[in-house]
């Protein structure tokens, strides 16, 4: 945990809360957006996937929205998203349930965080301002906050299937690491189409040849339905491409001053080049 990210506390915070997020400009330099397995049906037709591994060894799977620059593409000046499916990882923010200790031998015990560096906290929330109370005066969790509570509590669950999964694709060796062959013409100098550092992808080839018992573990750990969906996914790398040419375009004809008005990736365009994936994006009411 971060200093930043702090428990809510419903005793000392009870008269706290927070300003509705309204924009997604936090996630600008985010080059890939960690997922969980029940998110890939809605993202491995618009997004390339991969496997990202962290400091400690870990491997975590992730939905690559950029390149080696740092920007996401799918974030644009105004810090409006322009794919059809909001990842969860930006539907939860400023929020998480952090690890706080094990309850017992087989559950683990979470505690309710907010991230203060998002400058969404407030301590006198006006709601004029349209900012919102974690709890009543009698110290109840308002509807918002059991909402987010309940959210969260399923991200949690579905990240610990997901990790089994990619956990036991780690042990069976099926990593590589992820160079994608793309088409750069039209591409300019100054930018690099380089996939981010410590992205992984599927070996193939060892995929197809492991034995018996591990295949039949794969399966049990749900870990082949994210091996094949990773494949897969890694031929959208051209939508990230036709990305970063449209926002090039878009800062060539900002500095330049050549058109009346100024270009955008607007979120209607960008959501015809994702395609419209399935699956029910769950929003809460908090933008206005």
């Amino acid at each position: 945990m971060t200093p930043t990210i702090q428990a809510i506390d419903h005793i000392t915070g009870v008269q706290h809360g927070f300003r509705p997020v309204s924009n997604y400009l936090f996630a600008k330099e985010q080059p890939a957006l960690p997922i969980q397995i029940s998110e890939i049906g809605a993202l491995v037709a618009s997004l390339p996937l991969a496997f990202a591994k962290m400091p400690d060894g870990m491997f975590v799977l992730v939905a690559v929205t950029g390149f080696k620059d740092g920007r996401n593409l799918l974030v644009d000046e105004q810090g409006r998203w322009g794919g059809k499916y909001l990842p969860n990882h930006l539907r939860a923010y400023p929020f998480s349930l952090q690890a706080a200790g094990a309850k017992s031998a087989t559950e683990q015990q979470f505690q309710l965080c907010f991230d203060h560096a998002s400058g969404l906290y407030r301590e006198n929330p006006d709601a004029n301002q349209g900012e919102l109370r974690f709890f009543d005066d009698a110290g109840a969790q308002q509807e918002t906050l059991k909402q987010v509570i309940q959210f969260l509590s399923d991200i949690v669950i579905k990240q610990t299937l997901t990790q089994t999964a990619v956990n036991s694709l780690a042990a069976a060796n099926l990593f590589k690491p992820w160079t994608p062959i793309m088409n750069t013409a039209g591409i300019t100098a100054e930018n690099t189409t380089t996939v981010p550092a410590g992205l992984f992808s599927i070996d193939e080839q060892a995929l197809r040849t492991v034995d018996d018992a591990t295949l039949v573990q794969l399966h049990r750990d749900h870990a082949l339905a994210i091996a094949y969906a990773q494949l897969l996914s890694m031929t959208r790398v051209t939508v990230l491409v036709e990305l970063l040419k449209r926002h090039q375009a878009v800062a060539t004809a900002a500095q330049a001053k050549a058109a009346e008005k100024p270009m955008f990736v607007g979120t209607k365009d960008l959501a015809q080049m994702l395609g419209d994936p399935q699956g029910e994006i769950l929003k809460f009411d908090w933008m206005k």
